[in-house]
């Protein structure tokens, strides 16, 4: 899949200044670091992709796009 991420707009602006957005990412990131040491059955997704696919039915690809980036560059 290569689709190309185009972010704009006010929306996406308001969301990525929120005041609680740094705490989110970063509880986010302490789930998933923590879930690395656990051991992965093969009826059990990965904590990390769990997370990727968390996300409103809603959303832009855009946002969407947004969205991953942030997660996997934290």
């Amino acid at each position: 899949m290569s689709d190309t991420c185009v972010v704009s707009g006010s929306q996406e602006d308001a969301l990525s200044k929120h005041p609680a957005r740094r705490n989110v990412l970063n509880f986010m990131r302490v789930i998933i670091v923590d879930s690395l040491s656990l051991q992965v059955s093969q009826k059990t997704s990965p904590v990390i992709d769990l997370i990727l696919d968390a996300q409103p039915e809603n959303t832009t690809h855009a946002q969407q796009c947004r969205y991953e980036d942030t997660v996997n560059l934290n």
